[in-house]
């Protein structure tokens, strides 16, 4: 099995493949466009050969092709010229393959000839497609389990690319291929051997094995993947998505979803392999054992890794360990399932090390986290650091004589050891939107009181680059927090503390005790997934400046206003809040008035935050968005609005004077208490509250 030293290796190959890759071709550039209609000696887009293979046929070392969008089956070659043109032959040859030559860089998602801009290269736009399926019959089928007895697949390449050296294969599709007799029984989207092949923005989907590895193959190879995607491929008996033998191959940033085999490892199989995965989400794949992941007599080490949704028939609904020692660190696991044993994970005389982990929302009948059980005596040693299982008890099952030795983690059923807690972890949204646990929109992060905060080992020191799920700095305050996530802080505003100097007083840091003044301090500074809490008061114009935070008024409602300026025209007023950078779903604005202002917000430049709880009164006008911007609002109040309340988009859950379509709208008078005098609390049928002395008063 693999060590230390075979990481070191894969990470060396890595750097210096990611160096050559940002290099320009040192041979020539060979053309390949389906469309063209020239001489097909390709030497641009117009004279481009019309095949692939046709391109590989003349390539050599240090050569880079380019693909132009279009389907590229390994059969096809050019005959020569006919009557009407090039003709194009198809051998139904199911050997016929795409061979990765050493030294060339592949690269597909090209425009091509007959665009505008024929070198402008998107990959989802000019989808660049190498396909298996040669006689281009192949029919859907409802799960990847299906690929392999689907009969319009009989004719389908064994492999639809194959390598051996040093080459880079870069923004393509691979589909189609059906590895099912032998001797070519593995690696229906791509086999490799012994190569440390490049494949980067690439999307492996419908292949499948009889054996090993339905997208990918690597025997004794150490691939790398970047920026990949393998979803929709089956083998029969291991590793639907990839299989490695004797591999060290390294994935960053890679997606492996829906893949399914019929034994082990539904995503990856590892079989005396060491691979180092960075910033990968599995999901929804499925094995008899190891739905996400198994590994056998292997060493994975998995960073900021997820497992959604995985399933088991047996057992290791997310992984499933043999004889393996796997390092994970910053990974989640939720909503993945076993009939049996270990919905999270299963052991079986392994010995993983976990540190700052989440489990949540994982289900098994034994073990809804973790299981340990041992064959041929060994047994299992795992180690939990800083950790979080939180699967509503019946967690861990041990059935001999394995050791789990936990400290600094939480875990729901209790469990002894040096810092452990069993406490509500209090995640910032453990069931999601929809409520349904497990599913990709829980939120696991740690809310402002969560007991996690601060509660990990005391003498834990992240490495140089350590991050956790988010990319964040791993330990934010003086000490680390549990799970996979690091609590980033809040920042607090208030202009109304006793005795405070004002804007220039240098004590002001944002924290609780030393508040900034104004709201856009506290924007300055903040880093993305951060919260600006504002205590009441009356603030000025703010702008979010493209970060993705979370502004929120907090102990009563504080108050936005636009600045007054003069002009030569009057008084005008300035917007009260602006977002123009960009701004997505996790830019969050809530809880606040906004008042006597221009406009009380405005949306540019294809920015959709999220809106909630205002009341926005007594502006010249709403809520405005241009080019292209999609808000998300709701339970909103807008009110004496004088242009009105929205321009180019919509809300749900709110109170207009207006009568606006939209999901729970009602358009009646609010009712404040006091408006004139800034009392914007709600008057009901029966009651009021008295702000100045706390008591009931009948209406």
């Amino acid at each position: 099995m693999r060590g230390k030293t075979n990481h070191i290796r894969s990470l060396l190959c890595t750097l210096f493949l990611l160096a050559a890759s940002g290099t320009a071709a040192t041979g020539k550039v060979i053309y390949v466009d389906r469309d063209a209609v020239a001489e097909f000696d390709g030497s641009d887009w117009a004279f481009a050969c019309r095949t692939l293979q046709d391109a590989i046929a003349e390539v050599r070392p240090g050569d880079e092709i380019r693909v132009a969008k279009g389907i590229y089956r390994p059969d096809r070659r050019s005959a020569g010229s006919g009557r009407y043109g090039v003709v194009i032959t198809a051998s139904g040859d199911r050997t016929a393959t795409f061979e990765l030559i050493n030294d060339v860089t592949f690269k597909g998602g090209y425009a091509g000839y007959g665009e505008p801009y024929p070198d402008m290269r998107d990959t989802n736009l000019y989808e660049t497609i190498l396909s298996g399926d040669l006689d281009g019959n192949d029919v859907g089928v409802f799960r990847p389990e299906a690929l392999p007895d689907e009969p319009s697949r009989a004719e389908n390449s064994y492999h639809v690319v194959t390598g051996s050296g040093m080459a880079i294969l870069d923004g393509f599709t691979i589909t189609g291929g059906n590895a099912n007799e032998s001797p070519h029984r593995n690696g229906g989207g791509f086999y490799n051997q012994y190569g440390t092949v490049q494949v980067i923005n690439c999307t492996f989907s419908g292949n499948s094995a009889q054996n090993f590895g339905g997208g990918i193959y690597n025997y004794r190879g150490n691939s790398i993947l970047v920026n990949c995607t393998l979803t929709g491929n089956s083998a029969v008996d291991y590793g639907g998505g990839i299989y490695n033998d004797q591999s060290n191959s390294n994935m960053d940033n890679c997606t492996i979803s829906e893949n399914s085999a019929q034994y082990g490892g539904g995503g990856i199989y590892n079989d005396e392999s060491s691979p180092s995965l960075t910033n990968c989400t599995f999901s929804e794949n499925s094995a008899r054992y190891g739905g996400g992941m198994t590994n056998y007599d292997s060493g994975p080490a998995l960073t900021n890794c997820a497992f959604r949704r995985n399933s088991a028939v047996d057992y290791g609904g997310g992984i499933n360990n043999i004889i393996s020692n796997p390092i994970l660190s910053s990974c989640i696991f939720t909503g993945n399932q076993a009939w049996l044993y270990g919905a999270g994970m299963s052991c079986i005389n392994s010995d993983p090390v976990l540190t700052n982990c989440t489990f949540a929302g994982n289900s098994a009948p034994n073990g809804s986290t973790l299981v340990c059980y041992s064959r041929n005596i060994a047994e299992s040693t795992v180690g939990l650091i800083n950790c979080i299982i939180w699967d509503g008890g019946n967690e861990i099952l041990i059935l001999d004589r394995s050791t789990i030795n936990i400290s600094y983690s939480n875990i729901s059923s209790g469990s002894p050891g040096t810092g452990n807690i069993n406490a509500d972890p209090l995640f910032a949204d453990s069931d999601g939107p929809d409520n349904i646990p497990g599913t990709e929109d829980d939120n696991l992060r740690l809310a402002p009181s969560s007991p996690c905060i601060d509660s990990g080992e005391p003498r834990y020191m992240p490495g140089p680059s350590e991050t956790d799920l988010d990319g964040n700095p791993r330990v934010v305050s003086s000490r680390v927090d549990m799970g996979a996530y690091e609590f980033m802080g809040i920042i607090y505003v208030d202009n109304q503390v006793p005795d405070d100097p004002g804007q220039d007083n240098l004590q002001e840091n944002g924290t609780e005790t030393h508040p900034f003044d104004t709201i856009q301090e506290a924007i300055e500074i903040a880093m993305d997934r951060q919260a600006v809490l504002v205590r009441p008061g009356v603030y000025h114009k703010i702008d979010f400046r493209g970060k993705a935070i979370t502004v929120a008024g907090t102990e009563g409602v504080p108050v936005i206003e636009g600045w007054s300026l003069g002009g030569r025209t009057g008084v005008q007023k300035e917007d009260a809040v602006t977002f123009h950078t960009g701004e997505g779903p996790g830019s969050i604005l809530k809880n606040f008035i906004i008042r006597n202002s221009g406009m009380a917000i405005s949306l540019n430049y294809g920015s959709s935050p999220t809106i909630r709880n205002l009341t926005i009164v007594d502006n010249d006008f709403g809520i405005a968005a241009y080019e292209n911007s999609n808000p998300d609002i709701s339970n909103c109040i807008f009110f004496n609005n004088t242009d009105g309340d929205l321009f180019q988009c919509e809300v749900r859950y709110s109170c207009l004077e207006g009568d606006v379509p939209g999901q729970g709208n009602i358009n009646v008078n609010p009712l404040f208490v006091d408006p004139a005098d800034g009392d914007y609390h709600l008057l009901s049928q029966g009651w009021h509250w008295n702000t100045n002395d706390t008591n009931r008063e009948l209406w």
